[in-house]
């Protein structure tokens, strides 16, 4: 911090630490280090499975009532990613804390949302890993980073699929975003995702849309497996229906037409309407047609 630093200090506790998907809380003393602007976080890869993937640390001042969030969405492990088992992390703007309480690690379920999730159809869209959301509301919340299991189809995340999934948390108010990450394991890693629609079901009424339409994969687009998506709000007030009309125009080129099902989406700042299949009385999508 802006006063020094603190020096090596060994995270420890009498339960066992830093499993899949697991929030720790340790409590530490060690002389004030001011407004603190980085943090060093190492393991010395020993024990049977060394390799670590750290999602974030919160650091609470209880003295200042101010709290750090730092990111880091990589792995400390000798076979993994840039082979590092030590990081600098550095701080998204700190927060006051109120003057009493801690941050929450009991679980006191006030809520349960409906997660559901299109997989793109891309080629190798679909991924065996395993998938994480956290949820973020108005005045700083989020919920815990909650593993999506126990889908409405045996294998989840596969290409071209709908996945629905209901998971229970605090709640958190209007939800402003989320973020979608995987543990990069399994034969078939990458995912391209295409979107997440999630419904407060104390609510069902609004449904908040985060259109994601990238590759979280090693090895693919920016190599990252862990997106931020905004969500936009969906009130059935904002769903009035109305007509559309399409015109759809099929190329002159040799054999251009397409005896496939055709669907289209429309996206607009109210929200998007999922895909709908374009049908018609005449036969259609001919060349030049």
């Amino acid at each position: 911090g802006n006063l020094g630093e603190t020096g090596p200090m060994k995270l420890t506790s009498k339960m066992k630490s830093f499993e899949t998907g697991q929030n720790d809380v340790f409590s530490i003393e060690c002389p004030s280090v001011g407004e603190i602007h980085k943090i060093l976080i190492a393991h010395d890869n020993t024990g049977l499975a060394a390799g670590w993937f750290l999602d974030r640390i919160l650091i609470e001042d209880l003295n200042n009532n101010r709290l750090y969030e730092f990111p880091c969405y990589k792995w400390l492990a000798k076979d993994e990613d840039d082979k590092q088992i030590a990081r600098i992390l550095f701080p998204e703007k700190p927060t006051d804390r109120p003057t009493q309480g801690t941050i929450s690690t009991s679980k006191n379920v006030e809520t349960s949302y409906e997660i559901v999730v299109y997989t793109g159809d891309k080629s190798g869209a679909g991924t065996d890993s395993k998938v994480f959301i956290t949820l973020f509301g108005n005045n700083e919340k989020r919920t815990q980073k909650i593993q999506l299991k126990n889908s409405n189809n045996k294998d989840p995340f596969e290409k071209n699929q709908v996945d629905t999934f209901h998971v229970e948390s605090d709640y958190i108010g209007e939800l402003t975003k989320l973020r979608i990450e995987h543990d990069n394991t399994g034969r078939g890693p990458g995912w391209f995702l295409d979107r997440i629609v999630v419904t407060d079901l104390k609510n069902s009424s609004t449904k908040y849309i985060g259109i994601c339409n990238r590759w979280l994969a090693k090895d693919e687009d920016d190599g990252e497996i862990s997106r931020d998506l905004i969500l936009k709000k969906q009130t059935s007030e904002m769903k009035r229906n109305n007509t559309y009309k399409i015109i759809v125009s099929t190329g002159n080129q040799k054999d251009a037409g397409t005896d496939a099902n055709v669907f289209i989406t429309l996206s607009g700042n109210l929200g998007e309407t999922g895909p709908m299949k374009l049908t018609s009385k005449m036969k259609s999508f001919e060349t030049g047609q």
